[in-house]
């Protein structure tokens, strides 16, 4: 697992190439942290973010979060994997059909 944090790392810095506004980047680089902690606050503070900013912004960050939630789901964690579903769920919820192509 020690080549986990290089992967992560240069993986989040191939997708975050300017397609994403400031606070999708800082959400998305928060969840790929190892501690619990931050990733549980991140996914809080991204459920906060779909729920404040909509559809738009959650279509926007859709490409993006597809890995994240892949790596987010496989987490040790219990709760984060349980969040990480939650946040899946709302996306779903907003984009409705506009999922289907992720």
């Amino acid at each position: 697992d020690a080549a986990s944090p290089a992967d992560g790392s240069s993986m989040l810095s191939a997708m975050l190439d300017g397609s994403t506004d400031g606070e999708q980047a800082l959400l998305l680089r928060k969840m790929a942290k190892r501690d619990t902690v931050t990733k549980l606050k991140a996914l809080g503070e991204l459920r906060e973010a779909l729920s404040a900013h909509g559809a738009s912004w959650a279509a926007e960050l859709m490409p993006h979060w597809v890995p994240h939630f892949v790596r987010l789901s496989g987490d040790g964690s219990w709760q984060v994997r349980e969040s990480a579903c939650a946040a899946l769920g709302q996306l779903a919820s907003l984009l409705g059909r506009q999922l289907a192509p992720h």
